[in-house]
């Protein structure tokens, strides 16, 4: 069996099927997805962070190319309500803000500059809370006075409903609370109503084999067949030698406890403690859920809140993540027929949008360059 197609997304997560609404809803072309069984996108709390620090990126990149970048990322809010105004869809999708709490002074030194740089860039920051407490208070620049506030420790406390001294910084953050998997799920079934004749829908098989001919891909499984102009890699469980060098593995612990109260509101409390290390807390109706991520998967630590030192479960995942902690979006050099769509998974909302700015590269469209550029 054989079909040809315009356009092969490879994955339907996030990233794959706003990829494919963008260019259905922009073109004429025809697209098919190749999607995942296995794939699932359960995390209920996203926001458009990214996971490499300001600094580092602007000593690999520019200050024109970041600039750019956080608009192409801040319009995903405002894509995101314009696909729900044209889809209609019901998944339930709520943003609120919360707070992260900053406890070493590496961490801290690297939040402030990092805000001072978006300012500078003309971004919206919110204010950093600094414990009056603290040596800070007293030892502090007067460069960061535009961007800090001193308060009481009671005050930081009350915020990430701990105690002590423990954290001595904490800023608010945008979040949005959102089932991913239901939001593709239902997004998938209305472009299948909606371009009934322009979009296809296939399982991707572990044992598919993409071939370059000419100047078209040919995509093997078991004994079908697709024959199409371009190839979008949009999912990084699908490693093969196009994708490999640009990905690597990482690890995370999730455990909690189980919560007993109903009704519970949104909630995102982080506690960063060490560079390589953090703790997200995410409380919906019956989990009260943690996140450690730990490259090195040490199981024992000793910064967890005392309510979590015996949790009620507990259990390791794996994730891929891009070799440069940023993501890849655009055309692979040297390969004309082939895209990247990989976008950190910390940074789900920004891949609305990143695959919105992929559809316009593809659809001809010439645009400022990015950090995420393939071809930089």
């Amino acid at each position: 069996m054989k079909d040809s197609t315009d356009i092969v997304v490879v994955g339907a997560g996030l990233a794959g099927i706003s990829t494919a609404f963008f260019l259905l809803k922009n073109s004429k072309l025809s697209i098919s997805i190749l999607k995942d069984d296995k794939q699932t996108q359960t995390s209920l709390v996203i926001n458009t962070s990214l996971e490499e620090s300001f600094q580092n990126i602007v000593k690999i990149s520019n200050i024109k190319n970041l600039k750019y970048s956080l608009k192409v990322i801040a319009n995903s809010w405002h894509l995101l309500k314009s696909m729900y105004r044209q889809t209609h869809l019901s998944v339930p999708c709520q943003a609120y803000s919360d707070f992260t709490g900053y406890s070493r002074l590496p961490d801290i030194n690297n939040l402030l500059e990092e805000t001072l740089l978006k300012k500078s860039l003309g971004i919206s920051v919110e204010k950093i809370f600094i414990s009056q407490q603290s040596y800070l208070s007293k030892s502090l620049p007067k460069k960061y006075d535009s961007i800090v506030i001193f308060v009481d420790q009671k005050i930081i406390n009350k915020n990430l409903k701990t105690t002590g001294f423990t954290f001595q910084a904490q800023v608010k953050s945008k979040y949005l609370s959102i089932n991913l998997d239901l939001f593709c799920q239902e997004l998938t079934k209305y472009l299948l109503q909606k371009y009934p004749d322009r979009f296809k829908l296939y399982s991707l098989s572990t044992d598919c084999r993409f071939t370059h001919q000419k100047d078209k891909v040919q995509i093997t499984q078991n004994t079908h067949k697709i024959i199409c102009k371009r190839c979008i890699f949009c999912t990084e469980t699908s490693l093969n030698k196009i994708t490999k060098k640009y990905i690597k593995v990482r690890k995370q612990i999730f455990f909690g406890k189980l919560n007993k109260s109903k009704n519970l509101k949104p909630l995102t409390k982080q506690y960063v403690k060490e560079s390589t290390q953090s703790i997200s807390r995410h409380p919906y109706s019956s989990l009260n859920l943690f996140t450690y991520t730990d490259p090195s998967l040490r199981t024992k630590t000793n910064f967890s809140p005392k309510l979590f030192k015996k949790p009620d479960y507990k259990w390791t995942h794996e994730y891929i993540k891009t070799s440069n902690n940023l993501g890849f979006l655009g055309q692979i050099p040297s390969k004309p027929n082939y895209y990247l769509n990989l976008i950190q998974a910390n940074s789900q909302l920004s891949k609305l949008g990143l695959s919105f700015r992929l559809s316009q590269l593809i659809l001809g469209q010439k645009l400022n360059p990015t950090i995420f550029d393939t071809s930089k």
